[in-house]
């Protein structure tokens, strides 16, 4: 009787794990609330046309799909403009939907427009303390302005973005000019 308990007890504690893993699937998330817990620390306005979905594997997660970032400097431009975004979230908060609980942010397929004009402007913006998590960016690309006019570009580009109390870390690979940068 007692030659299966073993398998019936870890049987149960990875269906638990599942279920767990799998309850904010059926929250309703509101674009308001996810614009707000991605740009609002950041005093960005952004908005999302595509999709927003729930996924537990590889690791609980919301992907989202045609994400737009404005410009700080000018709302009318555009500053980035991101085909799917990541947010991964800690498995240890899943269950308090008021309060999402991200632990970083990936973005994949990204464009960014850099007015260089607005450098000054970045520059002060970037320099602003907040509440920051890491960020990752995979096959990006930085188009560089002048005057509203395309003068280069940096392509497929890799960036991590990671955070600590003392300083910020920003390592960016990609091709500029048909030559690999770091």
């Amino acid at each position: 009787k007692y030659n299966h308990i073993l398998l019936y007890a870890g049987g149960f504690v990875l269906f638990s794990i599942f279920i767990y893993l799998n309850i904010p699937a059926f929250f309703n998330y509101d674009k308001s609330k996810i614009e707000n817990l991605l740009c609002g620390d950041y005093n960005l306005t952004c908005s999302i046309e595509g999709k927003i979905k729930y996924s537990s594997f590889p690791n609980p997660r919301i992907e989202i799909n045609d994400f737009i970032i404005k410009d700080p400097t000018d709302k009318k431009k555009t500053l980035a403009n991101a085909k799917n975004l990541i947010i991964k979230l800690s498995p240890f908060k899943l269950l308090n939907k008021k309060n999402i609980h991200l632990t970083r942010i990936k973005i994949q397929k990204v464009s960014v427009n850099f007015h260089t004009e607005k450098f000054k402007e970045y520059k002060n913006f970037s320099e602003k303390k907040f509440n920051r998590k890491p960020i990752s960016i995979e096959k990006g690309e930085i188009i560089f302005f002048e005057k509203n006019k395309s003068i280069t570009s940096i392509k497929n580009i890799n960036l991590k973005y990671k955070v600590s109390k003392k300083i910020d870390d920003i390592i960016l690979k990609g091709n500029f000019l048909n030559d690999n940068i770091y």
